[in-house]
C-alpha cells in the first residue's frame, strides 16, 4: 500500500506518478536549506522538497500527501543570522505520517 495512491489517482504507483510529474523549482530565498518544486497537470497542483519522493496535491486550500492523504504539515525552520539577534524562518512542507519532521534549526546566514 506504501506506494499506491489513495487519491483520485487510486491505484497508480507513486513510481509512474513521478515519472508523468515534471517538476520544477519554486522561487526560494537565497538562505532556505529546502528547495521546493512545483507541477500543474490538468488543473491539478502538485508540490514537493526536491529529492524527496513524497508528493502533495492541492485539495481546495491545503495540500495532502497523495501516498497516504495526510494533509501536509509544514515545519518552521529557524536560520540564526551571524552577528544579529534575529533569525530568517522557512517554512518545510512534510507529511506527518510519511517522512520525518524536518529538524527546526536551520544553518547559520553569514
Amino acid at each position: 500500500m506504501g506506494n499506491t495512491l489513495l487519491t483520485q489517482e487510486r491505484n497508480v504507483p507513486l513510481a509512474l506518478l513521478t515519472c508523468k510529474i515534471n517538476f520544477t523549482p519554486l522561487p526560494k530565498d537565497q538562505w532556505d536549506d529546502y528547495l521546493l518544486e512545483g507541477a500543474e497537470i490538468d488543473g491539478k497542483v502538485y508540490r514537493r522538497v526536491a529529492g524527496n519522493p513524497t508528493i502533495h496535491i492541492k485539495r481546495g486550500d491545503y495540500f495532502e500527501c497523495v501516498t497516504c492523504g495526510t494533509p501536509t504539515s509544514r515545519r518552521r525552520v529557524q536560520h540564526p543570522i551571524k552577528g544579529r539577534s534575529d533569525i530568517h524562518i522557512e517554512y518545510v512542507p512534510y507529511c506527518s505520517n510519511c517522512e520525518d519532521i524536518p529538524s527546526q534549526f536551520g544553518k547559520q546566514i553569514n
